[in-house]
């Protein structure tokens, strides 16, 4: 039944069997909005999900069959744990941040936020599912935490967590890949498990600690000056005139 009014941060949103009449039908996101959880389950006739930005206080769960267009941003802005976010394969929209003090979110599946994925407040708990995002970043000093368990975190640019003032990473079995060229891994000093780099070159900030650092033939890592990083394994796989190169961030200054 229609009629009800535009949710609020503690309304539940709902699209199930009786949201949609017909193929092709869309929900537009006109303004800031807002809900506590979202579910899609049991929409029918593949409707749309477009539009602007979107705040989510609680889970949020999408379904395979809907698709979804939204260029705007999405809030996951809970302030309590126990939170799930399931995407069905699905991104929420190109901009994601993980926005609630207290809050804590743990993954249903694989997720993906095409252009950069933000860990400002809470917890995320990846649950070893796959991540993709165009840039990962959590320089902030809010308390936050990351835990991987054996996810492959996929960045097609830059890696960041410079400040890591009340940043807690359980690196677990995880794998970091940097895809891009040009890119940026800021460790902020912290310990990871395997991290592995795969574009032209990438700059390494910070005295990191890496189960085992990889590295892709032709490919150049520069470590800040006066760094010191301490790696338990370090693969280099080189070819025959496409060497690796590592070397410091200034001439005559040694890493």
């Amino acid at each position: 039944t229609g009629g009800a009014s535009v949710p609020t941060s503690a309304d539940n949103v709902y699209f199930d069997a009786n949201s949609f009449t017909t193929t092709g039908q869309t929900v537009t996101v006109d303004k800031t909005s807002n809900c506590l959880d979202m579910d899609w389950t049991g929409a029918l006739y593949n409707p749309t999900f477009a539009g602007g930005l979107v705040n989510i206080y609680g889970s949020a769960k999408l379904i395979e069959n809907m698709t979804v267009t939204r260029t705007g941003v999405t809030y996951f802005k809970s302030i309590a744990t126990g939170k799930t976010i399931t995407s069905a394969g699905k991104s929420f929209s190109d901009v994601i941040y993980f926005d609630g003090a207290g809050g804590g979110w743990t993954l249903q599946d694989s997720f993906n936020a095409p252009t950069t994925l933000y860990l400002r407040k809470g917890t995320l708990n990846t649950n070893g599912y796959a991540v993709t995002c165009g840039a990962f970043n959590s320089s902030y000093t809010n308390a936050r935490g990351l835990t991987l368990g054996s996810s492959v975190l996929t960045v097609a640019g830059s890696f960041d967590i410079s400040t890591t003032t009340s940043m807690t990473l359980t690196a677990g079995t995880s794998t970091i890949k940097l895809t891009g060229n040009s890119t940026t891994f800021a460790g902020g000093g912290l310990t990871y498990n395997n991290v592995e780099f795969t574009g032209t070159s990438t700059t390494i900030t910070g005295s990191n600690t890496f189960n085992d650092l990889k590295i892709s033939a032709g490919k150049t890592v520069n470590f800040t000056a006066g760094t010191t990083q301490t790696v338990e394994s370090l693969s280099g796989i080189g070819e025959i005139g496409n060497p690796i190169t590592i070397q410091s961030t200034t001439d005559g200054t040694p890493f």
